[in-house]
């Protein structure tokens, strides 16, 4: 397989402005190809991640947005070893790449350059005549977020209200969350919406949010607080991705949360666009983030056993990834070996080529899958024992002879193995934790369909894309942004001037032409 400019597709696609589509693209590609065998994958990068999932992670850049302020939080960016692609000898950089280097000395590893640790100033507090200098906890980690718990905040609107009526929630008074119930013209005494919003217990306490969640803060933090938990917020999201082409691969519960976050960045969305990518072998595509230059790709490949991951990012190069195996039991043997041979290879030269061609990291997240909660009819709302709800899981005698087929009881001990997997083949990923907090959401399923497995809009897949800002604001710092914006405006630069050239170029042999046969 060689990765070159048609197999390595657009970074941020744009049908209104083909220049910068052009520029995303050969920053990408480099201009040169790259070949590797995938019976000898590239050896796993310099990143890792941490085996110790109780360890604290190291520290971060804060910023409420790349317009705020930044504290003395710094990811740790080591330099990259030398690494080979397909074999044990050390690999010669092509001509194409060395041409590159040598023009563009920007576009490989100079982030790492400009991300070395730096001491900025903590934030300022004035009380009274008192200045004091207060410094931001760092970003809960994964192991302060899986302990917590669901907190109810009454919004005076929906965050998103759903296009596809069968999907939407339905209140415990009966009532659908619709246009009708939830009029923001109303003049007479308007209903509350009921949402529920994860809290981990080391994060400082958050007021409940007055207004939309594109409006609503962005995130939480005292100096009493042990960490610094993220709420969502539309703002912070499009500014954290701005040129970036973010992918969700998984099957139906992946796609709950990429039409959650679609809907939370005020898009509509179509149901039956995830059975289209399904039946038609493709990435479903859609614009976001239209109000911040550049705008955010999102995708979406329907691919539940996820055997065509390579081909996804192929039709869309993304920089950042999301990936769930789904609810689709297969024996555990059978799990470890598809991923091995079908999915983990290809991430491998995924992350290697961000590295090597963009000095960016690509960013991967799996997010751990949630099973069905039998009898899901008779909760009203989350409960708070984790060790309960499991045994309840794993109860048979609950289930019907159909829900036995389902294995729900074994996707806890599934969801290590996974991980495991990931952690032994070097691959830099972040943990969306989703079993450890919706394992708590027995209520939001789609009761009136009789399904407990899938959830309601507005509801608990909104907690994934909470997550991931999260994530996504420790691990994407304001000079990754700074530096894929620079490269992207300096290549439409480039490209205007050479089409000028070119035009100019053709006028003069159009005119020398004409002189010739007046002549």
């Amino acid at each position: 397989m060689v990765w070159n400019v048609r197999t390595v597709s657009r970074l941020m696609n744009d049908e209104h402005d083909r220049e910068l589509q052009r520029a995303a693209l050969e920053l990408t590609t480099g201009g040169g190809a790259i070949s590797y065998s995938v019976s000898h994958p590239p050896p796993p990068h310099h990143y890792h991640h941490n085996k110790n999932d109780n360890a604290a992670m190291p520290e971060q850049p804060y910023f409420s947005s790349f317009k705020g302020e930044k504290s003395a939080y710094t990811k740790h960016i080591h330099s990259a070893p030398s690494t080979t692609l397909g074999g044990s000898n050390p690999m010669t950089r092509s001509a194409s790449l060395q041409e590159q280097e040598r023009q563009f000395p920007w576009t490989l590893n100079t982030s790492m350059q400009q991300q070395q640790q730096k001491k900025t100033s903590p934030r300022v507090v004035s009380t009274n005549d008192t200045i004091t200098k207060v410094k931001p906890p760092p970003f809960c980690t994964r192991q302060q977020i899986q302990s917590g718990t669901w907190v109810q905040e009454w919004l005076p609107q929906p965050p998103y209200i759903s296009h596809t009526k069968h999907l939407r929630c339905i209140l415990q008074n009966g009532l659908e969350v619709n246009k009708t119930n939830f009029n923001k013209s109303a003049t007479s005494q308007q209903l509350l919406f009921p949402y529920w919003t994860w809290q981990p217990f080391d994060a400082a306490p958050v007021a409940a949010a007055s207004s939309s969640s594109a409006s609503s803060s962005s995130s939480a933090s005292s100096s009493s607080s042990l960490c610094e938990w993220t709420r969502w917020n539309a703002t912070t999201f499009c500014d954290t991705m701005k040129y970036v082409t973010l992918s969700i691969i998984g099957d139906s519960l992946s796609w709950e949360q990429y039409s959650s976050l679609l809907q939370l960045l005020g898009e509509r969305v179509h149901q039956m666009d995830q059975h289209k990518s399904k039946s038609e072998h493709r990435n479903h595509k859609q614009r976001a983030c239209h109000a911040a230059a550049g705008g955010t790709s999102i995708v979406f490949r329907n691919d539940p056993y996820l055997k065509h991951v390579n081909e996804s990012i192929q039709q869309d190069f993304p920089l950042v990834l999301v990936l769930n195996r789904g609810a689709h039991y297969v024996p555990n043997d059978e799990l470890l070996h598809d991923l091995r041979h079908y999915t983990i290879p290809h991430l491998q030269t995924w992350q290697h080529i961000c590295q090597r061609r963009l000095g960016l990291p690509c960013l991967l997240y799996w997010r751990t899958t949630v099973p069905g909660h039998v009898q899901c009819h008779e909760f009203s709302q989350p409960v708070t024992n984790r060790e309960a709800m499991e045994a309840r899981v794993a109860n048979q005698s609950l289930y019907t002879p159909l829900q036995r087929t389902y294995h729900w009881q074994d996707f806890s001990e599934q969801n290590q193995l996974v991980l495991q997997l990931l952690e032994q083949s070097g691959l830099h990923f972040q943990v969306l934790d989703a079993y450890h907090l919706n394992i708590l959401r027995p209520d939001g399923h789609r009761v009136q369909d009789q399904d407990c497995l899938h959830n309601c809009y507005p509801g608990n897949m909104d907690v994934y894309n909470t997550l991931l800002l999260h994530f996504l604001r420790m691990q994407r710092s304001a000079q990754d942004v700074e530096l894929l914006e620079q490269m992207v405006t300096t290549r439409v630069f480039a490209a205007k001037k050479k089409a000028k050239q070119q035009q100019q170029h053709q006028q003069r042999l159009n005119a020398t032409a004409s002189a010739e046969q007046e002549s």
